[in-house]
């Protein structure tokens, strides 16, 4: 059995963010509001289903992001 990779709490912001930025493309989410109210399982499985490389590249490319924030 694989196991399920899961959105860190840490990187919630950036998943928000990430979000509000496809407000209008996604057939579910038309507000800010919309994607407030989203848990993080559904989050998880729209950035999974939404974002070229999935949850694994999500995590992967907001854990360097957050390195070179930290690094500036």
């Amino acid at each position: 059995m694989t196991k399920k990779v899961q959105l860190p709490p840490e990187l919630l912001q950036e998943a928000w963010g990430w979000i509000s930025d496809c407000i209008g493309t996604w057939r579910d989410i038309h507000s800010k509001e919309d994607v407030e109210a989203l848990t993080i399982e559904e989050i998880s499985e729209g950035i999974e289903i939404h974002y070229s490389g999935g949850l694994e590249g999500f995590i992967s490319a907001c854990a360097a992001l957050i390195v070179e924030r930290n690094n500036s």
